[in-house]
């Protein structure tokens, strides 16, 4: 039966949120195929092993996919190490780019830019038409404990927190009436990174779930402390 071919980390793995499914119904894929990821994978696992590619090769295969549903970017400039560096130590100010090391920051993105455009070109040089969709991420709010998958990940995983680690005094030290605006100011980059892409390849599809969690941190942090996830 039309199905969508899926491969990403633990939002992939996710039951498919209303916005996604949307897009899966509209291009008639009814069925999803075993997924081809795990929590905490890189774009850059992705685009060297993109395990679809051999599906769309195929043209009798290819008939049946209906749609490429990519999930990732979040552990690329969201996990511990590398928000340590994007986040400035000791920034000053009220506004989110006061804490931001910019330079880092944009070759993080730039990075995971190109690992999406290698992905994308190597979908359309199968021959295939299919479409490719990704979603952006939902707003995080730092908390003070681990991830929790649905369904539960492996025993001993261990994922986060990590917001809050970067973000108290003896880390990076960025006031506490400053970490939602610097999470939203970083979603928010990786979106118009994505819209970019968007423009440029015109089978892919952005799916933006920024707000999918609530508008106001007191929506967010109640969603997100229902352990939807975690940061």
């Amino acid at each position: 039966s039309p199905s969508t071919m899926r491969q990403g980390d633990s939002w992939v793995a996710n039951p498919t949120r209303r916005e996604i499914k949307h897009w899966l119904d509209a291009s008639g894929a009814y069925t999803t195929q075993p997924f081809y990821g795990y929590p905490g994978k890189l774009l850059k696992e992705m685009a060297l092993k993109p395990h679809f590619l051999g599906y769309l090769k195929d043209p009798f295969a290819r008939e049946h996919i209906k749609c490429v549903l990519l999930s990732g970017g979040g552990n690329d400039f969201l996990r511990e190490k590398v928000l340590r560096r994007i986040i400035r130590r000791n920034g000053r100010g009220r506004i989110p780019d006061a804490f931001i090391n910019d330079v880092y920051h944009r070759g993080v993105l730039d990075d995971m830019k190109r690992y999406l455009e290698r992905i994308l070109v190597a979908i359309r040089a199968t021959g295939s038409k299919t479409p490719v969709v990704i979603h952006t991420y939902a707003y995080p709010v730092a908390g003070d404990y681990p991830a929790d998958f649905h369904p539960p990940a492996p025993i001993g995983l261990g994922m986060g927190p990590w917001l809050q680690r970067v973000f108290r005094p003896e880390a990076n030290n960025v006031p506490e009436e400053m970490w939602d605006g610097v999470t939203r100011h970083l979603v928010d980059a990786y979106h118009g990174m994505l819209t970019g892409l968007e423009a440029q390849f015109g089978h892919l599809h952005v799916v933006d779930l920024r707000t999918c969690f609530g508008k106001t941190v007191r929506e967010r942090r109640s969603a997100w402390g229902g352990r939807t996830s975690s940061t």
